[in-house]
């Protein structure tokens, strides 16, 4: 774990007061200094994605992780942020993946992490792009993901897809790019427009991508 993320926070709100900072943990490395280092810092948003209520949900399909720990932890951060005056400055949101083993949970869970945050979301199950579907199993409708959200690799490459884990849709590089610049890129508003219409057949890496596929998409507006 980077032992900056603090540091890091700290350096993007003060460069730049308009930028968003997200986390997104199981909350099992988050100790109580780290969590108030990262309150202090000015993170605005962090999300716990924890798939169950019981060690008998969570612990076999997190292999290697302690639900005890995630459970005391999370709850930890969670009244300090409440007690330290955040909830209006920071938005929290717990997350679990709805499978026949925890679906029987859902109640317990939103009854208890429902007053400790501020939203609790229960989202489907889907696959990763590329992991098995077939031509026909594409979804064709628009992607929530491309809206505001662009992910980084280590070696600077760009993409609009943080399931792009073979990098099958770099849209630039930030060493050599702004990230205004890859944003703003005309490879960038392609793949934004092409999938505004629905067409993730006609990119590589959507065409085998079937999330959102229980998403309404009805008011989805087309931006000018």
């Amino acid at each position: 774990m980077d032992k900056r993320q603090a540091e890091i926070t700290r350096y993007i709100k003060q460069n730049d007061p308009t930028a968003r900072v997200e986390y997104n943990t199981n909350g099992e490395l988050l100790t109580a200094e780290l969590g108030r280092e990262l309150l202090e810092a000015g993170v605005d948003i962090m999300r716990f994605s924890i798939d169950g209520f019981s060690v008998a949900t969570y612990e076999p399909s997190r292999v290697g992780i302690d639900y005890a720990k995630v459970l005391e932890r999370t709850t930890a951060f969670l009244e300090m942020w409440d007690a330290g005056g955040y909830r209006d400055k920071v938005f929290t949101e717990l997350r679990m993946i709805e499978v026949p083993e925890n679906r029987h949970e859902i109640p317990d869970y939103k009854a208890y992490w429902g007053p400790r945050c501020s939203e609790v979301l229960i989202t489907q199950l889907y696959q990763w792009p590329w992991t098995g579907q077939k031509p026909e199993d594409v979804v064709l409708k628009p992607c929530l993901k491309v809206l505001d959200e662009m992910f980084f690799y280590t070696d600077g490459n760009a993409t609009l897809c943080c399931w792009d884990v073979h990098e099958k849709a770099v849209v630039g590089n930030v060493s050599q790019q702004s990230v205004a610049d890859i944003w703003n890129s005309y490879a960038a508003a392609c793949l934004r427009d092409i999938l505004d219409d629905g067409r993730r057949d006609l990119i590589h890496l959507c065409s085998r991508c079937n999330a959102y596929e229980g998403y309404d998409f009805e008011k989805f507006a087309k931006r000018g």
